[in-house]
């Protein structure tokens, strides 16, 4: 059974973000980021601890088509998506918003 899998708010800035930035560039590249995106959520929420863990508790997901990494943590029954940032970005250094 697939696990529930909550977004939080900066991880959707950062892919509000990282759509804009892909449609700005080429018409359709920002819906085929969004797609990549979910394939992975989908793998996550199936298999969460396929994936390893970087910087304990967080576990980390590479897209597959684009430099984005996504950071979660897993619960019970629950998994939450901290972030979504390009892999070439500094994690630290938060976007202005």
């Amino acid at each position: 059974m697939p696990f529930d899998l909550e977004i939080l708010e900066e991880a959707k800035f950062e892919i509000e973000e990282a759509f804009h930035f892909y449609e700005s560039k080429q018409l359709g590249l920002g819906v085929y980021f969004l797609e990549n995106l979910y394939e992975r959520f989908n793998s996550i929420s199936t298999d969460p601890l396929k994936y390893k863990i970087k910087r304990s508790p967080f576990r980390e997901a590479l897209l597959s088509k684009f430099p984005h990494l996504v950071i979660f943590e897993v619960f019970d029954e629950k998994i939450l998506v901290y972030s979504v940032f390009h892999t070439s970005r500094n994690p630290i250094k938060k976007p202005k918003k």
